[in-house]
């Protein structure tokens, strides 16, 4: 864990590894309002071994977090996985906004400086409004547009009967004959 920055009251953290980072078991609570809002064809977000982790925390309670992973080796791209603020913070307007904005901003900051990065890439649910409302106010732009398309499952064929249909079977034919 490292400090990369102090504003205010706020210190706000980076993890190289989202193992063992104090703010992961928000990524439950996460996952659980975006299933409650109704974004639920979403994928559930998971710690993956190459996310990292910023957030902040303010009197000890995180009060922000964005999960981020680089794009391929040699990539100059991140792509943000997850990003939250607790609904408690969230509340305090414009406080809470500022939060988000302030690390998102810090965030960009650290990425050009330490590892030379030139774009964040992210995405929401097409009915996130308010995530959508924060990515226009950061600055960030359209880049385009994701589709899912679920893929029908292939015609099963009927299974082979179990152990005890084929015993019966035999019991059958054993008791009657081939002709049962």
């Amino acid at each position: 864990m490292k400090l990369i920055a102090t504003r205010g009251s706020r210190q706000i953290y980076h993890h190289d590894t989202c193992y063992g980072c104090p703010a992961l078991p928000a990524l439950a609570d996460y996952n659980a309002e975006m299933y409650r809002l109704g974004f639920n064809d979403a994928w559930i977000q998971m710690a993956l071994p190459g996310d990292r982790v910023v957030w902040t925390a303010e009197e000890g309670q995180l009060t922000a977090m964005i999960v981020y992973q680089f794009w391929g080796q040699d990539s100059r791209v991140v792509h943000i996985m997850a990003a939250w603020v607790p609904p408690a913070y969230r509340g305090l307007q414009p406080e809470g906004f500022r939060r988000y904005d302030e690390l998102f901003g810090v965030l960009a900051e650290y990425l050009r400086d330490e590892h030379g990065i030139a774009r964040i890439a992210s995405g929401t649910h097409v009915n996130n409004h308010a995530a959508q409302a924060a990515f226009a106010r950061q600055g960030r732009q359209l880049g385009g547009l994701h589709y899912n398309y679920d893929i029908p499952p292939a015609v099963e064929p009927t299974p082979p009967p179990n152990l005890l249909q084929r015993a019966h079977r035999g019991l059958v034919r054993w008791m009657y004959g081939d002709a049962a």
